[in-house]
């Protein structure tokens, strides 16, 4: 079932200055507090009835004062909604001629509020007024709307936005969501790298072991400032291990530095690898730890077939 449809709002706005309005100032001048409660109490009325009137009967006033109380009686209700009329805070014409409450600032304020607001022509209080009012809302929110899209568009062209998890160089997944870097919470886009950079600089010996000069450097830098910290044939599986590329071509360490948010920490890896490849080294045959036993065909100390820790340099 439907829901039914209410034509008032569910809240209103109000100015943050209302308090300093001359209108009101002269409503508080004869009738202080209590002037300002009817009067915005009725304004709760209008804007939850019909949204930008309600009808003056005999009931109204005794309504507004069993239900605000604290010494506001029906008398005091019906004179101060007639200072109201005189201070020009409800319009007297329509009070005259139809016998409701409005004002032009109420129909304004309700057109704001309302989306597809509109104003009976019988009640309008400035009809060209009103009517511009409507014009300029419906307007100013295709203007922003069409403002938008242009927008999105423009950084589409340029690349700006891009599908999650895609490639800088184009869309490929259209159905795929769009994240606006210029969102708050949105994650950076990482810049384009350069060419040099999109193939990492693999590198293939003539056995097809590939390694990264990129990876390669940092090692040689690490080396060269804590030089002996561990043996090289430590760092020659690091960097074979490392450089091992992806479907994408992409060298795994590479691809772990982007799953951690951008670190590879150098140290700590290496730190690691060493726990994990050197713990338990090879045993002799008496029983006690031995050494790496290098099997690549052409070293020297070549022995043939060797045990599973034995290492490939």
């Amino acid at each position: 079932m439907a829901r039914p449809h209410k034509p008032g709002l569910e809240y209103f706005p109000k100015d943050s200055n209302m308090l300093g309005d001359r209108k009101i100032r002269r409503l508080m001048s004869v009738w202080g507090l209590k002037g300002l409660v009817v009067y915005e109490y009725l304004l709760c009325l209008i804007y939850g009835d019909q949204g930008y009137f309600i009808r003056y009967d005999s009931n109204l006033a005794f309504d507004v004062a069993d239900y605000l109380k604290n010494d506001i009686s029906e008398t005091d209700v019906k004179s101060i909604v007639v200072t109201c009329l005189d201070i020009d805070l409800f319009d007297q014409d329509r009070f005259k001629s139809l016998n409701v409450l409005t004002s032009s600032g109420i129909q304004n304020r309700y057109l704001k509020a309302k989306r597809g607001g509109v104003i009976a022509k019988e009640y309008e209080v400035v009809a060209t007024e009103t009517r511009v009012i409507a014009a300029i809302t419906t307007l100013n929110s295709a203007i922003s709307t069409q403002s938008k899209v242009k927008e999105i568009k423009e950084q589409d062209s340029k690349g700006i936005l891009a599908p999650v998890g895609a490639e800088k160089e184009g869309f490929k997944n259209k159905g795929d969501p769009i994240i606006d870097p210029k969102k708050e919470n949105a994650p950076p886009v990482a810049p384009r790298p350069p060419k040099s950079e999109t193939r990492f600089d693999l590198v293939s010996d003539k056995l097809g072991v590939i390694k990264c000069k990129v990876l390669a450097a940092l090692l040689k830098k690490y080396d060269d400032e804590h030089p002996n910290a561990y043996p090289s044939e430590l760092y020659t599986k690091f960097l074979v291990y490392w450089s091992q590329p992806n479907e994408r071509g992409r060298p795994k360490w590479i691809v772990e530095q982007d799953r951690k948010g951008g670190t590879f920490h150098i140290p700590g890896r290496l730190s690691t690898f060493k726990q994990n490849d050197f713990t338990n080294k090879p045993t002799s045959g008496n029983g006690k730890p031995g050494t790496l036993r290098p099997t690549s065909i052409g070293s020297p100390n070549y022995r043939g077939k060797g045990s599973d820790c034995d290492v490939e340099l």
